[in-house]
């Protein structure tokens, strides 16, 4: 299941949102070849859960097994997934993003917040 939802987010709105980051067709490429492998993974492991799932109530034992390998494997794919995409589609921008956040708490701002009223205040009673 993580997989399908990494696959919709990136070939999907969010995939084409980051379009216009990727620069080098050979970037692009590899994004494409990468989530067509991590959907075909998934497929196949729907398959094998659902083999697994049907099976007699001796096998219980290998799906209970199957299923905490499963487990391990998705996050370790779900940390290399958001690693891939910080260092070679996102970069540096969750860094930004948050230093965009902390210019609103700087005394700078306010400092600039408060000229602008002081300006608007000031037009307002001359007009």
């Amino acid at each position: 299941m993580t997989s399908v939802v990494l696959f919709a987010a990136a070939a999907g709105p969010a995939g084409h949102a980051l379009t216009p980051f990727v620069t080098a067709a050979a970037a692009k490429t590899l994004v494409v070849h990468i989530l067509g492998d991590v959907a075909g993974g998934t497929g196949a492991m729907v398959v094998g859960e659902t083999a697994i799932g049907g099976a007699a109530s001796g096998l219980r034992l290998l799906e209970a097994r199957f299923r905490q390998l499963q487990t391990a494997f998705t996050a370790r794919r779900v940390a290399w997934f958001s690693d891939f995409m910080r260092r070679n589609i996102l970069g540096q921008l969750h860094d930004e993003l948050e230093t965009a956040l902390k210019v609103g708490q700087s005394a700078t701002f306010r400092e600039a917040e408060r000229i602008c009223r002081q300006l608007r205040e000031t037009v307002g009673s001359v007009g």
